[in-house]
């Protein structure tokens, strides 16, 4: 799971590596710090999504198996 989806914020590092044409852009355009994220998130923030985004997907998973067993049984 990408946790970009609910904070919008990326590491350097995967910045980098992800989107690497598009870094390089960016410094031979000189508007790096532009894009410098002044304050991220606390960590309870990110948690609290982590557990959130977690806590759906399980949600999900769960729905569908009750749809097959629905089926299967049915």
């Amino acid at each position: 799971m990408d946790f970009i989806i609910f904070n919008g914020e990326i590491s350097k590092q995967d910045f980098v590596t992800e989107r690497g044409a598009q870094w390089q852009r960016y410094q031979t355009e000189g508007i790096t710090e532009q894009y410098r994220v002044k304050k991220s998130t606390g960590v309870v923030y990110d948690f609290l999504l982590k557990a959130c985004g977690c806590g759906w997907v399980l949600g999900g998973l769960f729905l569908a198996f009750l749809m097959i067993y629905a089926f299967y049984r049915g």
